[in-house]
């Protein structure tokens, strides 16, 4: 079995943090190229389509709930029915 040191871990730190920063400034630098091209003007059909693509998310979830309120309702009273059934078959 091979041996790991902490010579190897120190090494293996060393590289990937390498090439975390490496990474942020690739990324830095996109990000300024990108802030260099865009104008306000740019900008205001993304908030709007923000804005738009958030009112579709709360009313997807609003749904969402209605649908798991309805199959739990209706689970709970298929149970009770179950449980009035059992009850008169016993008693």
């Amino acid at each position: 079995m091979a041996r790991i040191t902490i010579a190897d871990l120190a090494t293996t730190l060393a590289r990937i943090e390498e090439r975390q920063e490496a990474d942020a400034a690739r990324i830095e630098r996109l990000d300024q190229r990108l802030e260099a091209a865009l104008t306000a003007h740019d900008l205001v059909p993304l908030d709007t389509r923000a804005a738009a693509l958030a009112q579709r998310v709360t009313a997807l979830e609003s749904a969402q709930r209605w649908v798991v309120r309805s199959v739990v309702g209706a689970l709970v009273t298929g149970l009770g029915g179950l449980l009035t059934a059992a009850g008169g078959r016993l008693g």
